[in-house]
């Protein structure tokens, strides 16, 4: 497969269904992620494909964003209909649910109510719809004070502002929980997704150099148990996040493009795409899912089979619950509007 010279691009005037096949992938590497216990993504590598699940969809953020030329950020109106109110609809019914069982148990301490605030909410991914809303303001600033350089210098620019922003947050003693909900950790994606969003990437060997470097210090930075990083790096739990992580994220779109183009892989292909166009709301069922019947299943798998199988039949029990619903549900509310 000849991947040398090979060309990132996405339609900026029309619509693209890559980006609804990149949005497939990644929210099922979101449920896959949430549901994989920690040995399970050692021995497959998961930070290097799976891990980039939600640096993708922000990326697609930004280029949704600038894509036009010019820059087109979302209605308020749109926002709250798309990003905002499933958010709440989904947390109150996560709410209504843990209530109810702090009361058939007779315990309202099961419950870490201090956690839960600290996260943005209860349930894995809370705290993505405060990163998505910190970017509107953020892709508006960045365009505004950094969109005239030239592309090298803009590179070098958000490399050194990434950089800068981790080391203010160790020197001001940010808290983890805060740092867990600030834009910070991902500043560095609105470079590429800007990048993208203007030109073509064609890669070269100085790509690919660069992004084999980087996926080397996301494997030590995911598998060196004690921390290696200097006092410029956050020592945050998320040990990937960090802006020297994503540099292979060209390629990785690249390699991703590949598959697409395959005429071997046109049904997997339209199935993913699927999974894209309801991403949103299968993120939703699975914050749902994992927050409140999860544990449960877990349990009385545990019971049931050895540690592997149990693992293994919670990963598709988790997939099966979040994504299936809930694609024939959207299917047939689209089915009713045309």
């Amino acid at each position: 497969m000849q991947i040398i010279n090979e060309v990132l691009s996405f339609e900026r005037n029309s619509y693209d269904r890559f980006i609804d096949f990149l949005k497939g992938g990644g929210i099922f590497f979101v449920v896959l992620g949430h549901s994989m216990p920690v040995y399970l993504q050692e021995i497959t590598l998961f930070p290097i494909w799976g891990g980039l699940a939600v640096p993708i969809f922000l990326i697609i953020q930004v280029f949704h964003a600038e894509k036009r030329g010019k820059l087109n950020l979302p209605s308020f109106s749109k926002i709250w209909k798309r990003i905002i109110k499933p958010f709440v609809i989904t947390q109150a019914l996560i709410m209504i649910s843990l209530l109810a069982m702090c009361l058939i148990k007779g315990d309202i301490g099961i419950v870490d109510w201090e956690t839960v605030f600290k996260s943005g909410g209860y349930g894995p991914g809370a705290y993505y719809p405060f990163i998505y809303l910190q970017f509107i303001p953020i892709i508006f600033l960045y365009n505004l004070s950094l969109g005239k350089l030239s592309n090298r210098r803009l590179l070098i620019v958000s490399i050194l502002i990434s950089q800068l922003l981790e080391v203010c947050c160790i020197y001001a003693g940010i808290p983890e929980w805060l740092y867990r909900l600030l834009f910070i950790r991902y500043f560095f994606l609105i470079y590429i997704g800007y990048t993208i969003a203007k030109r073509d990437i064609q890669l070269s060997n100085w790509c690919i150099y660069i992004s084999m470097i980087s996926i080397a210090a996301t494997l030590v930075m995911f598998f060196v148990k004690e921390s290696l990083a200097p006092s410029i790096i956050y020592p945050t739990g998320w040990k990937t996040c960090h802006w020297f992580c994503y540099l292979y994220i060209p390629l990785f779109l690249i390699v991703c493009k590949m598959f697409y183009s395959s005429k071997y892989l046109l049904k997997i292909r339209s199935y993913v795409e699927m999974l894209g166009k309801s991403s949103y709301e299968i993120f939703m069922v699975q914050m749902f899912y994992f927050a409140i019947v999860h544990g449960a299943i877990k349990h009385l798998l545990g019971i049931v089979f050895p540690v592997l199988i149990s693992d293994l039949v919670g990963i598709v029990i988790a997939l099966t619950f979040s994504i299936i619903p809930t694609v024939y549900i959207m299917k047939k509310q689209d089915s009713k509007n045309v």
